[in-house]
């Protein structure tokens, strides 16, 4: 009897012991099971991340070579219009001072002729420069450098200004030295030249305006600006 009483205390005790290993089985599984969801969630959402993150440093460095590309080109056919434009001031101011003195008025035919072509480049150089600029607006949201840029495309709008003011008079002077090679206006050669003075002053009026005005964009970009886009400046 007593044998039986053990016989079954050890096997309800067996029950208790495999049921307490099962539950604890079970419960340790749930929460590894929570454990898992939790780290799949972190998994996929680190993986937007950096899904995310790629996307972004791929959109800055196409944009960062948008930008670059338009600017370098704006800039350069900026500086190729204003040499442009001076070479066709030199021409100009070779006409202008020898058409009185020495009347070679075929000489200031040929170096207005010169001044015009090289003006009517500089002009249309200085309008391709201002669109360009305006391009590489679109591929920044920098401040700093879309104010740089608004000071180029003002100084792209001066130049072309400049040119087409010269472009002007030089075409001005070449008529007066054209009719001046004709004998037929020989009488009225103080006419013309009266005429032709009071025009080219107006001319010139206008020019040295336009010009100070270029130079001040040219002198606050050196000021402002002269080491923004120097490789090896300091960045703080």
């Amino acid at each position: 009897m007593e044998f039986e009483t053990n016989k079954n205390m050890a096997i309800l005790f067996i029950i208790i012991l495999v049921l307490g290993v099962g539950m604890t089985y079970f419960g340790v599984n749930a929460i590894n099971t929570d454990q898992i969801e939790l780290m799949s969630e972190d998994i996929d959402q680190l993986e937007t991340e950096i899904a995310n993150k790629d996307s972004e440093i791929e959109r800055l460095q196409n944009e960062g070579e948008n930008f670059t590309y338009h600017l370098l080109r704006s800039m350069s056919l900026v500086d190729v219009s204003r040499e442009i434009r001076g070479n066709g001031n030199l021409h100009f101011d070779y006409a202008a001072r020898i058409w009185y003195p020495q009347k070679e008025y075929q000489k200031i035919i040929d170096n207005c002729t010169q001044a015009m072509s090289n003006y009517r480049n500089a002009s249309e150089n200085f309008d391709l420069a201002q669109d360009y600029f305006l391009e590489t607006k679109e591929y920044t949201t920098v401040s700093s450098y879309l104010e740089i840029l608004n000071l180029y495309i003002d100084l792209s709008k001066s130049g072309y200004s400049l040119s087409m003011l010269r472009y002007n008079a030089s075409s001005m002077l070449s008529e007066i030295a054209e009719k001046l090679l004709n004998e037929s206006y020989a009488e009225n050669t103080t006419e013309l030249l009266e005429d032709f003075n009071a025009t080219l002053m107006q001319f010139e009026a206008m020019y040295q305006a336009e010009a100070g005005g270029h130079q001040g964009i040219v002198d606050e970009i050196e000021e402002e600006y002269g080491d923004f886009f120097n490789p090896n400046r300091i960045i703080p």
